[in-house]
């Protein structure tokens, strides 16, 4: 059985951004939505290309379809902007946060934040080329970026204790030693 593993560091605003465009481009929400404003102009400028002027309806699909090509990595730059926002505004993420993962557990602790979650409650975990997404629901997570962990070794033991403590009907996606 894995050793518990504690961590101490400060985010930075690139965590939260790698973080939070990780989870965004891997979501079928974002597609979904890119698809859905594309399908909708496409439709309009077919009834406007039937019903009204042809050329006028054509350049609306294709102006729809290169919107909808677009749309995805606008989207992403929003997320950015957004996530850049909400980092700068919180001041307690300025400060050092102590991680200590059991095979049961996660503790987290830092200036106005004390959380213990159990293991047993997350859906997903996954490791990313900048550290560990932890997912309590769609939409709420926990990031441990990779930094954070002084050697290999630590790496290691953090992936042992996250495969070991999740649940049987957890998604887990994390690399090979």
């Amino acid at each position: 059985m894995a050793d518990s593993v504690a961590v101490s560091f400060e985010y930075r605003v690139e965590d939260f951004i790698s973080a939070s465009r990780w989870v965004v481009a891997r979501s079928p929400r974002t597609y979904l939505i890119c698809g859905c404003i594309a399908a909708l102009f496409l439709l309009v400028g077919l009834l406007i290309w039937w019903y009204a002027d042809q050329a006028m309806g054509q350049t609306f699909m294709i102006a729809s379809l290169a919107g909808g090509l677009l749309g995805y990595p606008l989207l992403l730059v929003g997320v950015t902007a957004h996530t850049r926002k909400s980092f700068d505004a919180n001041p307690a993420f300025r400060h050092e946060f102590h991680w200590m993962l059991s095979p049961t557990e996660v503790t987290i602790n830092g200036k106005g934040l004390s959380a213990t979650l159990e293991l047993a409650n997350f859906q997903r975990v996954a490791e990313t080329p900048f550290g560990f997404v932890l997912w309590q629901a769609a939409g709420i997570y926990n990031f441990l970026p990779t930094r954070a962990l002084p050697d290999h070794d630590t790496l290691v033991r953090v992936r042992e204790i996250l495969r070991q403590g999740m649940p049987g009907n957890a998604r887990v996606q994390l690399r090979s030693n």
